[in-house]
């Protein structure tokens, strides 16, 4: 199961959207009406191909929103168009904590205006742009991004154009931040439990454990550890919702998040 930001059970009251029962273009309008009225906590519009057209109006409703945290725009036909009114919207906005923007058509250019917006933004914790049209260029700026942004602790790179020197100057980025070496838990329900996996930004995984959903937090990540042979404390880890594991009850059952 592939690492999806808007369908990861965000805490976020009424939906949107209902994408699978509505057209497409209901789909955007029912978005952009709960926008105005304030009544949307997720934008979920995974693989509508909304477009640029589409992105640019909940980007211009978004620079004034106070109550979305979580977007997911995966899989929209966005590029560098709509790239670049997310980031203006990211500038004047301090509630949207995690953004899913993997499969699009984003280039170097797109990149460079968000990675320009992340170093004025101060809520966003989890990026994605897996699977998009980044080579170098776009992601060394999004590594001098990383060295100042003051919350992103997760950014998925993953299915581009990056060579591993690239990959290699984004990781001394982050550990030249005040926040750790990031990795993201991914995982995959099977009969038996929970297959729970950590991918670090690249995309790759380091270590994949077996657990039940009654195991606690906690014991997920200490064999995960045990797994990738590390010290405790040296790593962040970040939940599929973009949110660290710290914020929650480490007593918490697995269950209850890798549903």
């Amino acid at each position: 199961q592939a690492f999806k930001l808007g369908v990861l059970g965000i805490d976020t009251g009424s939906l949107s959207a209902d994408v699978t029962k509505t057209s497409k273009s209901m789909a955007l309008a029912r978005v952009l009406a709960s926008l105005e009225d304030n009544s949307a906590h997720r934008i979920d519009l995974c693989y509508q191909k909304t477009g640029d057209a589409g992105v640019c109006q909940i980007a211009n409703l978004l620079s004034s929103n106070k109550t979305v945290t979580a977007i997911d725009l995966a899989g929209n036909c966005i590029s560098d168009a709509g790239a670049s009114s997310l980031a203006e919207f990211l500038l004047m906005n301090n509630t949207v904590t995690a953004m899913d923007l993997g499969s699009n058509n984003i280039s170097d250019v797109g990149v460079c205006k968000l990675a320009s917006a992340l170093e004025g933004n101060r809520s966003l914790v989890a990026l994605t742009l897996s699977n998009n049209r980044i080579s170098d260029e776009g992601a060394c700026r999004l590594a001098d991004a990383v060295e100042t942004a003051s919350t992103l602790l997760c950014l998925d790179l993953s299915r581009n154009r990056v060579s591993y020197a690239t990959k290699n100057r984004i990781e001394e980025a982050t550990r030249s931040n005040s926040c750790s070496f990031p990795i993201t838990v991914d995982w995959t329900s099977t009969e038996a439990g929970l297959e729970v996996a950590c991918l670090n930004l690249a995309g790759i995984e380091l270590a994949c454990v077996k657990v039940s959903s009654s195991d606690s937090l906690a014991r997920v990540v200490e064999v995960l550890q045990e797994q990738m042979d590390l010290g405790k404390g040296q790593y962040k880890f970040i939940l599929p919702d973009g949110r660290l594991l710290t914020v929650f009850d480490q007593a918490q059952p697995a269950g209850t998040i890798f549903a």
